[in-house]
């Protein structure tokens, strides 16, 4: 997501945005859309929230032997699916 002058860029027409409709969430006058910051990346389609995701990656990582899906699932709060899938991500995007 590019900004300009702290306010970010609409994606399709790449102007910057003209104004906030509600906290996370912006509209712009000429495509008369609205946008959040996920648009153009990889989160743009998913329903963790951004806030799960480096807490994912910090106990992914931190684990010697890596941490299975249930443990994601107690300690994240999201539900066995979600967890099971924060806890192959690597193998899903070829990383």
């Amino acid at each position: 997501m590019e900004t300009r002058r702290g306010v970010p860029q609409v994606p399709r027409p790449k102007q910057a945005a003209e104004r906030r409709t509600r906290p996370g969430v912006w509209h712009c006058r000429r495509c008369r859309k609205d946008f959040t910051v996920r648009i153009g990346s990889v989160f743009e389609r998913g329903h963790v929230s951004l806030q799960t995701w480096p807490c994912a990656v910090y106990l992914l990582n931190m684990g010697r032997k890596g941490v299975s899906s249930w443990q994601l699932f107690r300690v994240l709060g999201v539900t066995p699916k979600t967890a099971w899938f924060l806890a192959h991500w690597r193998g899903l995007w070829g990383g």
